[in-house]
């Protein structure tokens, strides 16, 4: 049978050892992109097209990447076409998807959650659709629910450092059977080189009573905000790396490059590296001295497509592998400095390249 029980598992001391121990384990997820304001909110799916590809701006970019292959129009990724056509897209794109992990994640999530075992095909997408969307309409498919049902225990958002964390604290106040937990992702201050960069201070400035005019004032900033996420839960950063480099860098050279960039005159390659690099044993500080983990995302090319990026927007399922060699070394002075400091956090790495693996 196609995704059985013993999918994947090929041995019988595997089947024992997922059967009867790790099936049975609550899930932790430390990395997610789901959107507090949906589970608080706790309302019906409208059709499967919105559960499983696109809901208001957001959805699966891995999914969206594979109709893009496949040279669907945008409109029917994350454009104005109607609901039934979007999902119908996706299932003439997923029959010549076999060895695709998402051939088997969707038929997964059709079997385990709706009890459908056939495979998606353009023939009895109708009939599935059908019975999907009656399914997603009762309140055993209410987002807290499907969440239950996989057994979690606490799961951890992706957000802002800006963000109010609004809905963090209605779910936490309110109590649903698990954690929902804010991550602290300061990809836009890394960006020192972006046109967002400016502004995004002056919103750090409004959010504390610090002037993030200076190197000094921003880790002030940025020690306030986790220390706000702290209150709300939150445990752990999340850090999204195109690329690692690290330059040893004082604060004070930290502080000429940042208020190079505030006056407006363009930075060198080496400049934004220092000035990252010093950012990075500050965040570093910081966690520790909050007693949080460090999540390290690297090796990615994010948002590659400068045309869809200017139509579509950021996060949009335009991002690939990343070709960076030697992390090791830059990973071995980062952290060799940083332990000078006492600032090494409990850290999760991990790497959109294979490579990087061993």
């Amino acid at each position: 049978m196609f995704l059985d029980k013993d999918f994947l598992l090929t041995n019988e001391f595997g089947k024992k050892l997922f059967h009867d121990y790790s099936q049975k384990m609550p899930i932790i997820d430390y990395h997610n992109h789901l959107d507090p304001k949906v589970i608080y909110e706790n309302k019906n799916f409208e059709d499967l097209t919105q559960a499983w590809l696109y809901d208001n701006g957001a959805g699966d970019h891995y999914k969206w990447r594979l109709l893009r292959t496949e040279g669907f129009d945008e409109s029917l990724i994350t454009g104005d076409a109607p609901s039934y056509e979007k999902y119908l897209a996706f299932v003439k794109t997923l029959k010549k998807a076999m060895g695709n992990p998402i051939f088997e994640w969707s038929h997964l999530e059709l079997r385990r959650y709706f009890g459908i075992e056939e495979v998606l095909t353009e023939e009895n997408a109708k009939e599935i659709w059908d019975k999907a969307n009656a399914l997603l309409q009762t309140d055993d498919f209410k987002p807290r629910a499907l969440l239950k049902r996989m057994n979690i225990t606490a799961m951890c958002t992706t957000d802002d450092p800006i963000d109010d964390l609004n809905y963090h604290k209605l779910i936490k106040e309110e109590g649903i059977g698990f954690k929902v937990l804010p991550t602290f992702r300061p990809d836009f201050v890394f960006d020192i080189e972006g046109n967002a960069f400016v502004e995004y201070l002056e919103k750090l400035t409004n959010l504390t009573r610090y002037e993030v005019s200076d190197f000094s004032n921003l880790e002030k900033a940025l020690d306030a905000r986790v220390a706000y996420f702290h209150e709300v839960g939150g445990r752990l950063s999340d850090h999204g790396l195109n690329t690692f480099h690290y330059i040893s860098t004082s604060q004070e050279e930290a502080n000429r490059i940042m208020q190079k960039r505030l006056q407006g005159t363009s930075l060198t390659r080496e400049e934004v590296l220092k000035y990252q690099s010093a950012l990075q044993i500050a965040l570093m500080k910081i966690y520790v001295k909050h007693g949080w983990a460090m999540q390290l995302h690297m090796n990615a090319l994010r948002n590659d497509s400068a045309k869809s990026f200017k139509e579509v927007g950021i996060n949009a399922g335009f991002d690939s592998m990343g070709d960076q060699t030697g992390l090791a070394s830059e990973f071995v002075k980062c952290f060799s400095d940083a332990e000078l400091e006492n600032a090494v956090p409990k850290t999760v790495v991990y790497s959109l390249n294979e490579n990087d693996y061993l």
